[in-house]
């Protein structure tokens, strides 16, 4: 057939034209090339659109990333001389390519790195490190990708691409033309369709402790059947979230934990894998603090302000946001958070987390993305990278915790080529107890687990001060009052004082209780039980 439509999952299509050369994704879910890799699909180039409306999905679901590094580098496009292709409107072109610029680079020039409050040596060599991990430097961005528009029509828009002619008379909807074989395709989700997300979780939930980490991610951001690296951190009745990769709030749902606990984000860099469900932070009931280096901030901002079409002002008004420094130490309700600037292709944070604990440190670092020692020697050598800032960054790399997750995505042999970390180079680390992430388990070799830690693992979880406190009862016993307060003050259209509630002084498992389903801001009651007490279930 000249013209074939395979279904990726609801609302994304693959279309193949093997007579010019087309495999095009339309509609490029969050997570969408895990779909594309786990089917088999071949694609070199994706179709933009328009923002789609719909529960669990951020406003503007197009994520073009991953698709077109898949395009570039897994598929080989890069290295054969070809680029894939990205259709859309105008506007949506131009977003494009921003965004794939600050995905690729995280900022355009010296000038920009500056003004995160980098001294002009620092700059010149954070852009001579990312133009030396670039694939030949920091290259135009259409160079790479070839940005073809829909132009508008008298009824709607249409481009033609070696004589496939392409239209849209209404929002999702396309015609395809093609030696006179019409298509249309319907990224429209039915009120029955839904988006899949490509891995499944089993539901998990961990009792709290004073100072407790979990793994609420496991992989990367190729790896079908596996949800992106994630780690949710518990102490001292605060919870912090270490990234916001897409689809985490699935995450966060099956490992039981609401999104109404995240007290604070800390950001490592800004690629989707890790930023892609920013809109978090847009959704929530209060301003919730997000912690890193100006440098990391100000990258995710402008790569997300030309995600979502809106000012860096306005994202930053959503955000209490709270700068840190790059090797020195902030005190955050008494965990102590110290970053270090990683070496990546864009300005990505590493972190140590720590807490004092009858006389003693404990420890968690978080490693990802690194890259492996051989070929940041190997950057040293051809004078990309300084010897002192290798030096240090090999130091922190290695420093003795009580946990540390290590990014273990090199794949083994390619080490000269990869952006990530190889676990050969913890082989002879010292940390209590290490986890491997930011890779595919199925592919990862069987003797980094003999030698180095085991595989990160959806729903474990360590707490490195063994018990909970007394204090966390009555940590969360406040936290529902409030809550609860809260709520009925909205049923009742006044405000409920603390002391009309008495004392919420009991809990109970619910034990064949009946259940009712019910969705938020609505009021439930049974109407055949005349109780005089209110039992509420958080969830």
């Amino acid at each position: 057939m000249s013209l074939q439509v395979k279904q990726i999952c609801d609302g994304s299509f693959c279309v193949n034209i093997p007579k010019i050369g087309v495999s095009w994704l339309f509609n490029a879910w969050p997570d969408i090339i895990k779909h594309v890799i786990e089917k088999k699909y071949e694609i070199n180039g994706m179709v933009y659109t328009e923002q789609i409306q719909k529960k669990n999905i951020l406003p503007e679901s197009n994520f073009l990333e991953f698709p077109l590094l898949h395009c570039l580098f897994n598929m080989g496009m890069i290295f054969e001389g070809k680029r894939p292709v990205v259709v859309g409107n105008e506007l949506q072109i131009n977003r494009a390519r921003e965004i794939f610029l600050r995905g690729l680079y995280g900022f355009q020039n010296i000038e920009e790195i500056v003004e995160c409050s980098i001294k002009v040596e620092e700059a010149e060599a954070l852009l001579g490190e990312i133009k030396g991990l670039g694939f030949n430097g920091m290259q135009d961005v259409d160079d790479l990708v070839h940005f073809l528009p829909l132009m508008a029509k008298k009824r709607g828009f249409s481009c033609v691409y070696k004589g496939l002619e392409i239209s849209s008379f209404s929002p999702n909807v396309f015609e395809l033309n093609f030696e006179d074989k019409i298509t249309s395709i319907d990224c429209n989700l039915s009120p029955q369709e839904i988006y899949n997300v490509p891995f499944k979780l089993k539901y998990d939930s961990t009792e709290p402790a004073e100072f407790q980490i979990i793994n609420t991610g496991e992989a990367d951001g190729f790896s079908p059947q596996y949800s992106c690296c994630h780690t949710v951190i518990r102490w001292h009745g605060k919870t912090l979230c270490v990234d916001l990769p897409m689809n985490v709030s699935e995450m966060l749902f099956h490992a039981g934990i609401s999104n109404s606990e995240i007290d604070a984000v800390v950001f490592t860099h800004n690629h989707d894998d890790h930023i892609g469900d920013f809109g978090f932070l847009f959704e929530s009931s209060k301003k919730i603090d997000v912690l890193c280096p100006e440098i990391i901030w100000k990258a995710i901002v402008h790569k997300v302000a030309a995600l979502f079409d809106c000012s860096q002002r306005e994202i930053c008004s959503y955000v209490n946001y709270i700068p840190l420094s790059f090797a020195q130490e902030y005190d955050y309700k008494k965990l102590i958070i110290k970053p270090q600037l990683s070496i990546h292709p864009v300005p990505t944070a590493i972190y140590s987390f720590s807490v004092k604990w009858q006389n003693t440190i404990k420890s968690y670092v978080h490693l990802c993305d690194v890259l492996n020692f051989e070929r940041c020697n190997n950057l040293v050598e051809k004078g990309f990278l300084g010897k002192d800032r290798f030096s240090s960054y090999k130091q922190f790399m290695l420093q003795d915790a009580s946990l540390k997750k290590v990014d273990v995505g090199t794949k083994d042999g390619g080490e000269l080529f990869s952006v990530h970390g190889s676990w050969r180079d913890f082989v002879d680390d010292s940390s209590d107890e290490i986890v491997l992430t930011h890779v595919n388990p199925k592919t990862l070799d069987p003797t980094a687990i003999d030698a180095v830690g085991e595989i990160s693992k959806f729903g474990s979880a360590r707490n490195l001060i063994d018990g909970s406190s007394s204090y966390l009862d009555d940590f969360y016993k406040e936290k529902a009052t409030f809550y609860f307060r809260k709520t009925l003050s909205y049923v009742l259209g006044r405000d409920i004082e603390e002391n009309e509630l008495g004392d919420v002084s009991e809990w109970h498992d619910l034990i064949d209780a009946k259940v009712l389903d019910y969705s938020p801001g609505e009021l439930v009651w049974d109407s055949n039980d005349n109780s005089n007490s209110i039992l509420l279930w958080l969830t």
